[in-house]
C-alpha cells in the first residue's frame, strides 16, 4: 500500500515511529533520514472510522508500565495489544499509550487490563473515540496463570536437589578461524546422555558426556527420587576425548548393560587422532565399569551415535556406529560402521555387507525398528545434508529401501529420530527432528539450499560455499568479505561488492563446481512419518515445534489416555557470526490424539522451560515419578519431575 498511501518518496532512512501527532484518533508516521530532514506523514484516514486510546499512568503500585496488556472484546471479536514501545537503539514509540483502531465499532463490550505486577482490571461497555487514562489499582490477581500452573505435567527441581549437579563445560575452540564459511560449529555438539538400569535395582540411571578435557559422569538413581554419583567412573582416564554420545547395551551376554561411548569433535582434533577412538566399558552387574581391551576395532574417526541390534539373529548384539564430519573438512563425511559381534569381540564388516553405510553422510542419529512387521529390524539413519535413510537386512546384505518407503527425497538437517505407534494401528511410525524453518536459511523442493565443498583456491584447505537459487540461478549465500577471507582470489576476481553481488556460482567458481562435493536440503521442517504398510505419509509437526532445531525427542503417554505424546527440545547457539543463533526453543510437550496429530501445551501447562543450548533430553523413570533430564551445552543440566497427573486432571481439552 506504500504508493497508494503516499509513502513513495525515495530516501535514505534508518528509523521510523508512529503516534497520534494531531490528536485526531489515527496514527501518524515520522521517518528519520540520514543527513537529511525527517519526514512527517499525517494520517488522512476517513473521520468516520473509530478508535480507542489508553494512557497508562505509573504509580507506586506499578512504577514501569512496559508489558501492560490490554484486550478489547466486542461481539465475537477481540483485539490484543501489549505496551512495548522500544524500537532499537535509543528509539521509542509514543510513551505510555496503546492505540486501537476500531473501524465501524461504536462500543466495546469489555476491556481487560493486565498490569506487569500481575494485577487485573476490567472495564465494561466502553464508548469509543476517546483517550482513557488508566492507573494501576489494587485490582485482582490474574487467575489464568495459577489455574494452569496447578495442572502442569512437570515441575522443575534444582539439579543439586535431584542429585544431578552436572555442569557441562565446553573447551574453547574457534571453528571459524580455520573454516570461515562453516554454517555452525562442529566442536560443540554435546552433551548427549544415555539412560538405563545399570545396577539391577529397577531404577534407571543416567550417563552424561563431557567435552574435551572435562569428565563425563554416571549417576545412579536412589529409591527416594534422587541420584548420586557412581563410585566407578573409569572414563575419567579418557577425558581428553570428547564424549559426544553413549549407549547402554549388553555386548557380552551376561544380562547386564555395558556402556559404549562415542568420541567426536570438530577441527580441534586431527584426522585419525587416537583420542577419537570410541571406547567400550564392561559392567560388573552392580554398576561398576571397567575399560575393555581388544574388543573394538580401532575407530579413530569422528563418531556421532551408536545403536545396537542383533541384526544377524545369532544371539548377540551388533552395532551401527555413525560418523559425522571429517575434522576441519565439513561437509565431508567420516566413516560409518557396521560392527558385527562375534562372541564378545567386534569385527568391522561394513564394506562386506553394507557398502551404502560406509559414508552415508553427516550422521546425527539412528535407530533400529521393525517397520514392516516381519520381526526383523530396519536401520533408520538421519543426518545433516541427508535424506532419511531406511536400510533392510536380507540375511546377507543391507539394502537401501529409502525410495520404496518414500523418504529418499526428504533432505534436511536432521538431528534426531524416534519411533512409536502414534496412530494406534499396530505398526511403528517415525518422528524426525530437523533444523527449523525459523532461520535465515530457506529450502524447498523447488528451491533447495545447497552446499559445495572443494579446495577452490588450491591452497590445500577445504572451502565451503553455501548457495541458494535467485532468479533461476545459483548464487552464494555468504558475502564478498567473508568469502574472500576464505578464498582470497575472490577479491582479485571481483573488485567491487556490486560485481560479486551480481555474480552466479559459475561466474565465481567456474568448472571446479562440477567436481566439487555438492549436497542439498529441500526442507527444514520437523515431521512425523505415518507408516502406511511399507511406505510413509509425511506431515509436519505443529508450528510450535518448528521454531528451533529438535535435538532430542521423547515418546511417552503423559496424560494416560492411551495415545503417544511427544516431548521435544533443542537449540543451537553456535552459528557463524552473520547468522542469528537458533535459540527460540523452550522445550515442548505435544499431546497426541491417536491419529497422528499433536496438540502443543503452553509452558504453564507442561511445566517445562528449556531455553538454553539444549543438545539432548531423556526420560528417566524412577520409583515414584519420572524425570525429564535436559542436557545443555556449556551449562548445567535441568531436571523436570513429573506430577503423575492423569488425563482428567489436565482438563477436558486434553
Amino acid at each position: 500500500m506504500s504508493d497508494e498511501w503516499g509513502l513513495d518518496t525515495p530516501s535514505f532512512s534508518n528509523g521510523a515511529s508512529y503516534g497520534d501527532l494531531d490528536n485526531d484518533g489515527d496514527l501518524d508516521i515520522i521517518i528519520n533520514n540520514v543527513a537529511d530532514l525527517a519526514m512527517v506523514y499525517r494520517n488522512n484516514t476517513n473521520s468516520n472510522k473509530n478508535y480507542l486510546r489508553f494512557e497508562l499512568r505509573p504509580n507506586n503500585l506499578v512504577t514501569h508500565v512496559e508489558n501492560t496488556k490490554i484486550v478489547l472484546q466486542y461481539g465475537e471479536d477481540k483485539q490484543v495489544a501489549e505496551y512495548t514501545p522500544i524500537r532499537g537503539y535509543l528509539s521509542s514509540m509514543e510513551q505510555n499509550h496503546i492505540h486501537f483502531g476500531l473501524g465501524d465499532i461504536t462500543k466495546v463490550d469489555r476491556v481487560d487490563i493486565t498490569w506487569p505486577n500481575g494485577k487485573h482490571s476490567v472495564l465494561s461497555n466502553v464508548d469509543v473515540n476517546k483517550t482513557i487514562r488508566l492507573e494501576a489499582q489494587e485490582g485482582i490477581k490474574a487467575q489464568m496463570a495459577s489455574k494452569e500452573h496447578s495442572q502442569n505435567a512437570f515441575f522443575e527441581t534444582s539439579n543439586s536437589q535431584a542429585g544431578l549437579a552436572f555442569t557441562h563445560k565446553e573447551n574453547y575452540f574457534d571453528d571459524f578461524e580455520k573454516e570461515i564459511l562453516l554454517p555452525h560449529k562442529q566442536s560443540t555438539l554435546g552433551p548427549k546422555m544415555a539412560a538405563a538400569d545399570v545396577n539391577g535395582d529397577g531404577l534407571e540411571d543416567i550417563f552424561i558426556g563431557g567435552a574435551k578435557a572435562y569428565k563425563s559422569k554416571l549417576y545412579l538413581q536412589t529409591s527416594n527420587d534422587a541420584f548420586r554419583e557412581a563410585v566407578s567412573q573409569p572414563w575419567d582416564a579418557h577425558k581428553l576425548s570428547e564424549d559426544v554420545n553413549a549407549l547402554f547395551f549388553d555386548f557380552d551376554g551376561d544380562k547386564d548393560l555395558d556402556l559404549y561411548v562415542c568420541s567426536g569433535g570438530g577441527g580441534d582434533f586431527r584426522t585419525n587422532d587416537s583420542k577419537l577412538a570410541d571406547r567400550l566399558y564392561m559392567n560388573d552387574g552392580k554398576g561398576g565399569f571397567s575399560t575393555t581391551q581388544n574388543v573394538l576395532p580401532p575407530l579413530n574417526t569422528v563418531c556421532s551415535v551408536a545403536k545396537s541390534c542383533d541384526y544377524d539373529k545369532d544371539g548377540d548384539m551388533d552395532l551401527f556406529v555413525g560418523g559425522r564430519a571429517v575434522p576441519g573438512k565439513y561437509p565431508y563425511a567420516e566413516r560409518s560402521y557396521i560392527l558385527q559381534n562375534n562372541g564378545g569381540k567386534f569385527e568391522e564388516v561394513t564394506l562386506d555387507i553394507a557398502p551404502d553405510l560406509e559414508r552415508p553422510g553427516l550422521v546425527t542419529d539412528a535407530l533400529w525398528v521393525d517397520l514392516d512387521g516381519d520381526s526383523k529390524e530396519e536401520l533408520v539413519v538421519s543426518g545433516e545434508w541427508m535424506h532419511i535413510k531406511v536400510l533392510g537386512f536380507d540375511g546377507k546384505k543391507f539394502t537401501d529401501q529409502s525410495e520404496s518407503y518414500g523418504v529418499s527425497e526428504l533432505k534436511g538437517w536432521w538431528y534426531s529420530l524416534a519411533a512409536a505407534d502414534i496412530d494406534n494401528d499396530g505398526d511403528m511410525d517415525l518422528i524426525c527432528g530437523n533444523n527449523s524453518p525459523n532461520t535465515k536459511f530457506k529450502a524447498s523442493k523447488e528451491k533447495p539450499f545447497n552446499v559445495f565443498a572443494d579446495d577452490f583456491d588450491g591452497n590445500g584447505s577445504c572451502d565451503i560455499v553455501l548457495s541458494k537459487e535467485y532468479k533461476g540461478k545459483l548464487v552464494p549465500t555468504r558475502g564478498r568479505q567473508c568469502s574472500s577471507q576464505q578464498m582470497p582470489f575472490i577479491k582479485e576476481k571481483f573488485k567491487s561488492y556490486n560485481g560479486f553481488a551480481n555474480a552466479t556460482m559459475k561466474d565465481i567458481y567456474g568448472d571446479k563446481l562440477k567436481s566439487a562435493l555438492h549436497l542439498e536440503v529441500n526442507s527444514f521442517y520437523s515431521v512425523v512419518m505415518i507408516n502406511e504398510g511399507g511406505s510413509f505419509a509425511v506431515k509436519n509437526l505443529p508450528n510450535e515445534a518448528q521454531v528451533a532445531p529438535i535435538n532430542g525427542i521423547v515418546t511417552t503417554d503423559i496424560n494416560k489416555d492411551g495415545n503417544i505424546d511427544l516431548i521435544l527440545a533443542g537449540n543451537n547457539f553456535d552459528t557463524e557470526v552473520e547468522t542469528a543463533r537458533y535459540d527460540a526453543g523452550t522445550g515442548l510437550i505435544a499431546l497426541g490424539d491417536g491419529n497422528g496429530n499433536f496438540a502443543p501445551l503452553s509452558i504453564m501447562e507442561s511445566g517445562i522451560f528449556a531455553n538454553q543450548n539444549v543438545k539432548d533430553i531423556k526420560l528417566v523413570n524412577g520409583a515414584n515419578s519420572s524425570f525429564i533430564v535436559v542436557a545443555n551445552n556449556n551449562g548445567p543440566v535441568q531436571v523436570f519431575q513429573s506430577k503423575q497427573i492423569q488425563n482428567k486432571s489436565l482438563g477436558s481439552r486434553f
